[in-house]
């Protein structure tokens, strides 16, 4: 299982677009590995994986996989073909990735429950790896509830290890928990990773902050060591106050959180600060 936040990787293109930059995501991924990041989510919604094809996600795996041995490697394996999830799933295991991690279905919005609940269970049924769920609402139209999550597990106690929560709602996540309390259960926000650990939560995924990776690694270091009182919000904090601004900035900008959180890695890989006014 994972253990301290999760960096959903980014995906470095060739200026013109049409290909994954090898090079690039290698000095990506040993900034991220130089920073003390241990646990990576390859191909993710921050990955632009609904923009890759199919082999490209198969070699970004490996990619993945290959480069940073020591680490964590979840692989996103989401589609909106159960067949193409079936297919990823294997590939992950054939490359080496340690778990996967599944969304509903997308697209059609507003499934039935029942209908979600076959869509993973097919999935499920025929994946060989460890699965974190992947609740993402406002991307696919459907929601998995705590009430789902604790049948899909009661089905699957030894397949199903956790989930991703990207619902925006707190209150949500640790709805999660209570309904399958032997779960990790992450939250897709690292604005609010101090009130995650708080609330008893396994922390956050993050895509924003491969810009900032050792702040994020700060907080959950800081917890695990010393409990609630070494993240409370209160006082200065120079890690939380490094995330929030850099949110600050991203917001201000039009470009949209993907991009500028490329624009700025390049930037930190080549050199050793970086500025958030």
């Amino acid at each position: 299982m994972a253990a301290g936040p999760v960096f959903a990787l980014l995906t470095m293109m060739e200026e013109e677009g049409e290909k994954v930059d090898e090079e690039e995501m290698k000095r990506m991924m040993n900034f991220l590995a130089s920073k003390g990041v241990q646990n990576v989510i390859c191909g993710g919604t921050t990955g632009e994986f609904c923009s890759m094809q199919m082999q490209e996600r198969k070699e970004m795996m490996a990619l993945v996989r290959k480069e940073m041995q020591s680490a964590y490697v979840i692989a996103h394996v989401s589609a909106c073909a159960q067949q193409d999830c079936i297919e990823l799933c294997r590939h992950a295991e054939e490359v080496g990735c340690d778990a996967v991690l599944l969304l509903p279905p997308f697209y059609y919005a507003s499934a039935s429950a029942a209908g979600i609940e076959r869509f993973l269970c097919a999935v499920l049924d025929s994946c060989p790896l460890p699965c974190y769920l992947y609740n993402f609402p406002r991307h696919t139209g459907n929601s998995i509830t705590p009430a789902m999550l604790k049948t899909l597990v009661g089905k699957y106690p030894d397949r199903i290890i956790g989930i991703k929560d990207s619902s925006g709602s707190l209150e949500t996540a640790t709805s999660f928990k209570e309904a399958a309390p032997g779960l990790q259960v992450y939250v897709g926000n690292d604005n609010i990773a101090d009130k995650v650990l708080r609330s008893g939560l396994s922390g956050s995924v993050t895509g924003a902050c491969n810009v900032l990776p050792e702040s994020l690694i700060d907080i959950s270091k800081r917890y695990r060591e010393g409990g609630q009182e070494d993240v409370e919000s209160s006082g200065e904090d120079e890690s939380r106050e490094l995330i929030q601004s850099w949110h600050q900035f991203v917001s201000s900008r039009d470009e949209g959180e993907i991009p500028c959180t490329k624009a700025a890695v390049v930037l930190r890989m080549r050199s050793r600060h970086i500025l958030v006014d």
